[in-house]
Formats: structure tokens, C-alpha cells, sequence
């Protein structure tokens, strides 16, 4: 995986992690990992472009997704008391995550493919690792809304392990793009759209 790339996809994971960090104790453990699935074959659109202009794309994507990751991040307020409210919030905050991952799906599958040996390969492979973000999200939304506000104890004892399963879902997140080769290393290096991307740093999990 291009190395540009890389570096977004872990700032990214650590922005969202870092709002879970407030909500439960540092001694959590994660109540049950999913396993992470193999990506199906995901279609992309038959368009091919320049290497260059497909890089570009996509780091533009990630940027667009980062930020609104930031913006979802500032809007939950995990330290609170009021479990109706946290539990709102928290939805909130995953149907946020949920839209912007559609989003950047969206924008990566409209850019088609690069124009090298592997590029279809490629862009279903980095297209179906963010479907599949997307999924775990929408999964995690779904067991979130089953949540009790009545038993204050069952209520941090699910939400702990919710917290724990978003945590290992993003930490999962872009493993898969290992596999994409190394065909785009050159695109993704060259344009200045990824190279601010990795410029920015990955801000602190516990910020």
C-alpha cells in the first residue's frame, strides 16, 4: 500500500478512536472481535484514467473523509451522565461515520480505475475495504439502538464492549489495502494531494 495512503488511513482511525477514549476506562476489553472477512469483489466503474489522476482522487476522498471524521468526533459528547443522551449521541455519531464512509465509497468508485497492470484489482480492493468499514458501522449502529437506558449497569456494560468493537473495527481498517500492490507507489507519491495528506500527522488517540 502506498505509503501516502497508508499514513491517512491511520490518522483517520486514530480521529476516531480518540472520541471513545473519554467514554470508557483504559482497562476495557474488547467484548467480542469480529473477524475480519474477506473483501468480496466489489465492482468499480469500467472508466480507466491516468495513474496520477486516480491517486489524487483518492487522497482528495480520504482528506474530504478525515474531516468530516473530525467533525462527527467534536460533535459527540461521551462525558455525560444522562444515558438517554449518551445514547443518542452515540448514534449520532455512528450515522455520521455511516454517511461518510457512503461518501467516500461513492467518491472512490466514481474515479474508475487506474491506468496500470493491476488497476482494476486495485480499485475494487481499496473500494470494498471502505464498504466494509461501512458495514461494520451499520452493524454496530443496529446493536447500539438495543440499549437500555433502565439499568444503568447493563448500559455501560454493553456500551464498553461497543466502544471496544468500533475500536478494533477501525483499527482493522485499510489492512486489506496491503494487497493492492505496488503499481500506484509511484502515483500516489507524486501528486501533491497525497503529499499534504500524509503531512498532516495523525493526531493523538487520546486528544
Amino acid at each position: 500500500m502506498p505509503k501516502a495512503l497508508r499514513v491517512a488511513l491511520v490518522s483517520v482511525a486514530f480521529l476516531a478512536a480518540a472520541c471513545s477514549s473519554k467514554s470508557t476506562p483504559s482497562s476495557s476489553t474488547p467484548s467480542s472481535a469480529s473477524t475480519p472477512s474477506q473483501s468480496a469483489s466489489a465492482s468499480v466503474s469500467a472508466n480507466t484514467i491516468p495513474a496520477t489522476a486516480y491517486a489524487a482522487g483518492v487522497c482528495t476522498a480520504i482528506d474530504s473523509f478525515r474531516t468530516e471524521v473530525q467533525k462527527e468526533q467534536s460533535a459527540f459528547n461521551p462525558n455525560t451522565s444522562d444515558l438517554t443522551a449518551l445514547k443518542k449521541s452515540w448514534i449520532a455519531f455512528l450515522t455520521g461515520m455511516q454517511k461518510s464512509t457512503q461518501t467516500l465509497v461513492t467518491a472512490i468508485n466514481a474515479l474508475g480505475s487506474p491506468d496500470v497492470s493491476n488497476g482494476q484489482e486495485a480499485a475494487a480492493t481499496i473500494k470494498a475495504d471502505f464498504e466494509k468499514l461501512q458495514k461494520d458501522i451499520q452493524d454496530l449502529k443496529e446493536k447500539s439502538g438495543s440499549l437500555s437506558t433502565s439499568d444503568p449497569a447493563q448500559f455501560i456494560s454493553s456500551f464498553k464492549g461497543m466502544i471496544s468493537q468500533f475500536q478494533t473495527d477501525m483499527a482493522g481498517f485499510g489492512q486489506d489495502l496491503q494487497s493492492v500492490g505496488t503499481g500506484l507507489d509511484a502515483a500516489f507519491a507524486q501528486v501533491p494531494e497525497c503529499k499534504g495528506l500524509a503531512g498532516g500527522g495523525s493526531p493523538s488517540p487520546s486528544a
